[in-house]
């Protein structure tokens, strides 16, 4: 028996928007408790424009930083190079800027305070980033990107690209036309048979998955004792959580063959994960830095597997829009399948994979 986690019908997911679910005595109430939390807030109006030419930066992640370096608000600068950052506290704050492809940016300081917007022209010179063609790492070391290398150099790039897209999904910018299908396939990924679970229009995203904490404590892959599996896949904020970066090693990779011409930031399980988890590789354009994909596959799971199954694992495709945002226009969840042959002590074997995917693209053509 083979499971994985689904997302809610379509039914479902349409009857979740409407506001005739709220009880109409509440509206005003609530509309009073925005206000108040909009008006509390201390808010920032900033014009991002290239140093060089004057042009809004487009696609730039531009961030407030509180003292500590954490991010405390952010925004995609889109084409009209105007960002609103909104913080619920006040005190002093820098702003910083990235870009793939280029060195961050660090800006002035601000004093923000409730009541009183600060409006301010930036005008940002970024310098290309130029990475080295290797790095040695000894034997044993577990690189991660908080520690200074190539590895943060290329972390900071899919970093921004991860992180514009979590910023597109929560800001609701990008109407997607998206589309769930399930299908089967044999042992080496030929196709057997393909169903389109559903469609629609939203902002939002068709799969959803675990939090990290969770992953953290129980594991990717679940296996259950009737001899079903659930497993779940890494979205951007699991790829972005500090319990991510923590148990997993990072190397830098040259792409070859069909990813001649790109960079990869490969990931495994540190050596005292004990869990299943996943192992794989975030692939970029070498020359760009624009975050392609990531390839996944799970790992801790031999000991509780039938049979090996090469294919468990999928992808996550990233694409950024010509407007600055981004968005997953592509995702893919392959689950093995198991059979026991014919005969009373009858192995058991593949029978093939249960491939759990969809695609989206912008409804207006972007």
């Amino acid at each position: 028996m083979v499971r994985w986690s689904r997302i809610p019908s379509t039914r479902r997911l349409l009857a979740t928007e409407p506001a005739r679910r709220l009880v109409r005595a509440a509206v005003g109430l609530g509309l009073a408790l925005c206000a108040r939390g909009a008006a509390a807030q201390a808010v920032a109006r900033l014009d991002v424009l290239d140093d060089a030419t004057g042009r809004p930066l487009v696609g730039a992640v531009v961030a407030l930083r509180d003292t500590d370096g954490r991010a405390v608000a952010e925004a995609v600068v889109g084409t009209g190079g105007t960002v609103r950052l909104a913080w619920r506290d006040s005190g002093v704050v820098s702003v910083s800027v990235r870009r793939i492809g280029y060195l961050p940016w660090q800006g002035p300081r601000l004093t923000m305070r409730p009541g009183e917007p600060q409006a301010l022209t930036l005008r940002v010179a970024m310098s290309r980033i130029s990475l080295p063609t290797v790095e040695v790492v000894a034997k044993g070391q577990c690189p991660r990107p908080s520690e200074p290398g190539l590895v943060a150099d290329v972390w900071v790039q899919l970093g921004t690209a991860i992180t514009a897209t979590r910023l597109t999904r929560e800001g609701r910018s990008v109407p997607l036309l998206a589309r769930v299908v399930t299908r089967d396939t044999d042992p080496r990924l030929r196709l057997l048979k393909e169903r389109v679970e559903g469609e629609w229009i939203g902002a939002g995203r068709p799969f959803v998955a675990r939090s990290a904490a969770m992953l953290r404590d129980s594991g990717w892959v679940r296996f259950e004792p009737d001899g079903g599996l659930q497993a779940w896949a890494p979205d951007e904020e699991v790829l972005m959580s500090p319990d991510f970066l923590a148990q997993h090693c990072f190397a830098v990779v040259r792409g070859s063959r069909g990813d001649a011409g790109r960079i990869g930031l490969a990931f495994e399980p540190a050596p005292d994960r004990v869990l299943p988890d996943i192992g794989g590789v975030l692939w970029a354009d070498s020359t760009t830095m624009a975050l392609d994909r990531v390839e996944f596959s799970f790992r801790n799971v031999a000991g509780t597997m039938p049979v090996a199954a090469p294919a468990f694992g999928g992808v996550v495709a990233f694409r950024q829009l010509e407007d600055g945002t981004w968005i997953i226009p592509r995702w893919e969840l392959r689950i093995p399948k198991f059979r026991r042959a014919p005969g009373e002590r009858g192995r058991i074997l593949l029978e093939g994979y249960a491939v759990f995917g969809g695609d989206a693209k912008p409804t207006d053509g972007r």
